[in-house]
């Protein structure tokens, strides 16, 4: 009770908020920050449209911050009422929207009366879409007075209003906006647009080039802004941007922020920043024989001669931040790097190309985890490890889609870059191991298979193409790369057309398989359909394993959660891909839908 407050009629537990554009396309996802602590939570924007936002990278950590250009990517009101309408909402919401013209505020606060939510949010201050839609509306007080005037004859839901710090106006705006109606403003959006350029190309890392920039490095913004709003506003004011502990947190309150919204450190801290900050204060105000935190909002603007405080944070829990904690797998942050391309290996029918990259030292992966491949001004897409000896690592590419393509037109010392290594990785530690790969999942599966070796476990692999012609670059890798322990091993081939092995799907084939070789652990990587229908095979043989899934990726990190799981939404980038065949199997999306890139549903 000590940490609650009631804003604009809605209890929340505490006063601590999910920043819209952090793990906020799925209900579930944001059902899960809210169960970590959060005291409410912020979708991603919405629009009238879909739109696939940007092409990546769209989010970059430059190392005082992050700097992002996601570009507003959403599935569109339409679905994204379609998805969430019958959703059972048991949490403290804010939907957050946005307008490419004045008129569509209006239109998606009225179509936003039929979700059960406890705020809107009205972003009329993003900075990286600026050469699409022009300035932002929140660098107009007049602007902004009509929208908010709009919106509040729309709906009767409380009405929050996100400003940008990029103009001087702020405060003129803001009180633009509370006599228009507002219940409550929110600063800061992100600040900028900024650049971050790659010094081994010469080219900007955002393939948009600009992009908004978050972090520790904007706090002091967030905190001037928040004291100077509260001098001129009654109503609320939110406090977002740059809090990433206790500290920053009390900062923006004393300031005079009554909630104050987290987003970037929920990369940096994990989502247990919430609980962290929220224990932070608890113990700040048992040192400091602190009733309610009320009594410390807007005390910044109390101090004179006569009135002096002095507050111990000896006492307190996560006042300085502990980055880059702890996951299955990895014990420290991703690095970011750009290496030149050292060898291409392409098979005779250009299917699949290899290229292989010195790390120098750089931070090696492990079997199932992954890279995000960037290259410059093309895009930025997630690869799961296929080759690790010495300082090289390959990556094998199947030439499908615009992003493969243009893998196949680099050479030999062009760069490209890798953010990683990500995620989880497999468990290697049973003794007697079944392999089963269908198409392109060949390459994170050969991977497993020399790390296997190399640990003495036994190894067969099963593999399943549509014709012999699919498995042309393996019999390439097995020439050129392959150790001489895995061109003795035992493989079983299935094709479809019966050109090599056997005739059929290598789904028909497993439980023969598996009597052969009577493995104890079984690892499987492919098409979906094609996963499932081996988890449920093994399930049924009283097998355990693992598989590597994929979901569409645009950070990486565990931020956007455009990757999150319907049910309790689990991110592929960071608590997968790696996942057991129990898990898959409980999965409700699993084998038959998952989301574009602009977050709709789409089957599979």
């Amino acid at each position: 009770m000590r940490l609650s407050t009631t804003i604009c009629g809605v209890y929340l537990k505490n006063r601590s908020v999910l920043a819209s554009g952090i793990l906020g396309v799925t209900l579930s996802s944001l059902r899960r920050v809210y169960k970590e602590g959060a005291g409410i939570v912020t979708s991603k924007s919405i629009g009238v449209n879909p739109r696939k936002g940007h092409r990546g990278p769209v989010i970059f950590d430059f190392g005082a911050g992050l700097i992002n250009a996601v570009g507003l990517s959403n599935p569109g009101i339409e679905s994204f009422l379609e998805q969430n309408r019958k959703y059972c909402i048991d949490f403290p919401l804010i939907v957050s929207f946005f307008g490419e013209k004045i008129e569509d505020y209006q239109f998606l606060a009225t179509e936003l009366n039929s979700i059960d939510c406890d705020f809107i949010e009205v972003n009329i201050s993003c900075p990286n879409v600026e050469d699409e839609f022009g300035r932002p509306f929140s660098y107009s007080a007049g602007l902004t007075r009509r929208i908010t005037k709009s919106i509040k004859d729309s709906t009767d839901k409380p009405v929050i209003i996100k400003l940008s710090p990029n103009t001087p106006e702020i405060i003129e705006i803001a009180l633009a906006a509370q006599e228009a109606g507002a219940d409550c403003i929110n600063v800061i959006n992100t600040v900028g647009p900024g650049m971050i350029i790659n010094i081994n190309t010469g080219y900007p890392i955002l393939s948009n080039l600009k992009g908004g920039v978050s972090g520790d490095a904007v706090l002091p913004l967030t905190i001037r802004c928040v004291y100077d709003l509260y001098e001129k506003l009654t109503i609320p004011i939110m406090g977002t941007g740059g809090i990433s502990n206790t500290e920053s947190a009390l900062q923006v309150l004393m300031a005079g922020a009554s909630l104050f919204g987290v987003g970037t450190a929920v990369y940096t801290e994990g989502i247990s920043v919430f609980n962290d900050i929220n224990q932070g204060m608890l113990d700040f105000m048992n040192a400091n024989r602190i009733d309610d935190l009320q009594e410390i909002i807007g005390i910044s603007h109390r101090l004179n001669r006569k009135s002096k405080f002095y507050f111990t944070n000896s006492t307190g829990r996560h006042f300085k931040k502990s980055k880059w904690k702890k996951n299955r797998t990895i014990l420290t942050r991703p690095e970011f790097v750009v290496k030149q391309i050292k060898e291409i290996v392409d098979d005779s029918d250009h299917l699949v190309r290899q290229i292989y990259m010195d790390l120098n030292g750089e931070l090696k992966g492990f079997p199932g985890q992954f890279y995000m491949l960037w290259l410059p001004g093309i895009d930025f897409k997630p690869y799961s490890i296929f080759y690790q000896r010495n300082e090289t690592i390959g990556f094998a590419v199947a030439n499908r889609g615009k992003f493969s393509r243009q893998i196949f037109r680099i050479e030999t010392g062009d760069p490209i870059g890798l953010l990683g290594p990500l995620g989880n990785g497999f468990n290697l530690t049973r003794n007697n191991y079944l392999l089963l790969a269908g198409g392109v999942g060949l390459a994170p599966i050969l991977f497993a298979a020399e790390k296997l070796l190399e640990l003495n476990k036994r190894v067969a692999i099963a593999f399943g193409v549509k014709r012999a012609m699919d498995l042309n670059w393996f019999k390439r890798y097995i020439d050129k790369k392959a150790s001489n322990q895995l061109r003795n091993i035992d493989v079983f081939y299935v094709t479809e057309d019966g050109s090599i092995g056997e005739r059929g799907l290598i789904t028909d084939h497993i439980e023969k398989i598996v009597n052969s070789v009577k493995p104890d652990f079984v690892l499987a990587c492919g098409p979906e359909l094609f996963i499932k229908k081996s988890a449920e095979i093994c399930y049924s043989l009283g097998l355990e394993g693992q598989t590597s899934i994929e979901r569409v990726m645009k950070c990486g990190i565990g931020l956007c959660g455009n990757c999150s799981l319907d049910d309790n939404g689990t991110r592929v980038c960071k608590e997968g891909p790696v996942f057991s065949f129990d898990e898959i199997l409980g999965f409700s999306e699993f084998g038959k839908y998952k989301r574009d890139e602009s977050g709709r549903i789409v089957d599979i």
